[in-house]
């Protein structure tokens, strides 16, 4: 999106001061034994047009900064009892396979992963191609 279209769009979603007091905005999770198990948001309309203001807002200034602040969590319609609170969002120049990759999150194929994968389609078509001459070699000595 254009930077002007940006603004376009905060200005539409921009929201009354007498209807954020009346707006609501939570993240939760079930955090257990150290893993998160679930995570939820719980919000009302007017919360979340909250919500996503602010985070146009943070968009229009994506480009010019690495790291951008969400002070937001200190709004007052952000429910201060969430227990998953994003402070700031990073900016990366990666791609969705890029960033998983560095993460360790998605393995490259080792040269021996590939090389097995062919042996065992060669070995299949190979006895395959073997099984189907040796049934021809039978019909042929049991019609002549």
């Amino acid at each position: 999106m254009e930077k002007v279209e940006l603004i376009n769009l905060i200005k539409n979603l921009d929201v009354e001061d007498e209807k954020v007091s009346d707006a609501y905005f939570g993240i939760f999770s079930d955090y257990d034994r150290g893993e998160y198990q679930q995570s939820w948001i719980e919000a009302n309309k007017r919360g979340f047009y909250e919500f996503i203001a602010r985070l146009v807002v943070k968009l229009s200034e994506f480009d010019s900064k690495e790291r951008t602040n969400t002070d937001f969590v200190n709004d007052i319609w952000y429910d201060p009892n969430s227990n998953v609170t994003p402070f700031y969002i990073d900016r990366l120049n990666k791609t969705k396979q890029e960033v998983l990759e560095e993460k360790g999150k998605i393995e490259k194929p080792s040269w021996r992963d590939k090389y097995i994968g062919i042996s065992l389609a060669i070995l299949f078509f190979g006895t395959l191609l073997a099984g189907i001459i040796q049934i021809l070699t039978w019909l042929y000595k049991l019609i002549f």
